[in-house]
């Protein structure tokens, strides 16, 4: 079954796009005032995360729903690059949200500046996501496991230690 067509995995998506978006957008305003050089307020900040949530939390989702067949049915490391490209255009319009809400700007960028620098975006995330995740098991067998096992002995891995594995799967691809 497609991912896309799946409950479940629809669920895990839209909690990281909810997740990611409950702090993007304070930490876009905190930069944008700080470079503008302009205080923040709590109570502004707070509005302005309340306010863009949804819409950040549906093109999060959108986001990934678009890579997912393409990792599904050409490869991950291109994957990578589709969710660079439209990262661009969801912290974009985040950005332009800001600039606006905060008159931060005597103009705001238009959708195709969101997008400008697609190539380099896809090219980044490829890099910068693609090769921990590519390496991600020679790093944690190479490195992590011995480290783990070194701390802790084999003892506790015994039976498959799933939840331990994961968690040495994620300190490898970080």
């Amino acid at each position: 079954m497609s991912a896309l067509l799946d409950l479940n995995v629809q669920k895990y998506i839209f909690c990281y796009g909810a997740a990611i978006s409950t702090i993007s957008p304070a930490l876009t305003t905190v930069q944008l005032l700080g470079v503008c050089k302009r205080p923040v307020v709590p109570a502004e900040l707070a509005k302005i995360s309340f306010r863009i949530f949804p819409q950040q939390t549906a093109l999060k989702c959108l986001q990934m729903n678009l890579a997912t067949p393409v990792k599904e049915h050409i490869n991950t490391w291109m994957a990578f690059g589709v969710v660079g490209v439209l990262q661009g255009g969801v912290y974009g319009q985040c950005t332009t949200y800001v600039s606006r809400a905060l008159s931060l700007a005597k103009t705001t960028p238009s959708i195709s500046d969101m997008l400008r620098g697609s190539a380099f975006a896809g090219l980044r995330d490829t890099v910068s996501q693609g090769v921990p995740f590519a390496f991600a098991a020679t790093v944690q067998e190479a490195v992590v496991d011995p480290a783990y096992y070194a701390l802790v002995g084999r003892g506790g891995d015994a039976g498959g230690d799933a939840v331990g594995s994961g968690a040495r799967r994620g300190v490898a691809v970080a």
